[in-house]
């Protein structure tokens, strides 16, 4: 399955030209310590922890962009993850 993740902007330059240079690129999430990101099913993901510790593997594939009901652009990461069979 396919997940939307919300960008963090210092990481979305250098993660963005290096995606696009290279392809599909090894990353942590905290998710495995992480509830609501267990049981995510779908939209943009954006819940920001930034002192939780990365606990869980997945690969970076794309990135978009979506336009909220407000008119604000919300820029996301696309990640594939194996986390189980459904």
């Amino acid at each position: 399955m396919d997940s939307k993740l919300c960008c963090r902007h210092h990481l979305a330059i250098s993660s963005l030209q290096a995606l696009k240079a290279n392809g599909p690129l090894a990353i942590t999430i905290w998710a495995d310590s992480n509830p609501s990101l267990q049981f995510y099913k779908s939209g943009i993901y954006s819940k920001d922890s930034p002192d939780a510790a990365e606990d869980h593997a997945a690969t970076l594939v794309g990135w978009g962009e979506e336009i909220m009901k407000d008119g604000t652009p919300a820029p996301y990461w696309i990640i594939m993850n194996s986390w189980s069979d459904t």
